[in-house]
């Protein structure tokens, strides 16, 4: 899985970036997610700026996944609707099931960050029929 801040900067750039910011405060996890959303979600959005292709964020390292993720579903599930469901997306290529999210970030972080200390999450959107 390709993710466009990636694509947009250097490695250099990136590595510097995340170990400013955890230097700057060590109990804060460097973070990217990416949406990966369907071309008509922007479309039929009311507010297609919210839905950056990527964003960068700093979270607290105790912080659990199902937080995070349930953070995440509550911000962009305005752009979803009722008949889609969000998926989370880790590691380039595993998906982040429900089991696993009791986990506390720092785990994640340890398992799944990029060499250039960066964890790369992807927010994908599926329509669920009913």
């Amino acid at each position: 899985m390709e993710f466009q801040y990636i694509k947009q900067n250097s490695f250099e750039q990136r590595y510097l970036e995340s170990f400013k910011l955890k230097q700057k405060n060590p109990n804060l996890l460097p973070i990217i997610i990416e949406q990966n959303m369907p071309k008509y979600i922007f479309e039929k959005s009311k507010n297609p700026e919210k839905l950056q292709k990527f964003q960068k964020i700093a979270v607290n390292k105790t912080l659990s996944v199902e937080m995070l993720l349930e953070q995440l579903r509550q911000k962009y599930q305005e752009f979803v609707g009722h008949q889609g469901s969000l998926y989370f997306i880790v590691g380039r290529n595993k998906l982040l099931l429900n089991f696993y999210n009791t986990n506390c970030l720092e785990d994640l972080y340890q398992k799944y960050a990029e060499k250039d200390g960066w964890l790369y999450l992807v927010i994908k959107q599926m329509e669920c029929l009913s």
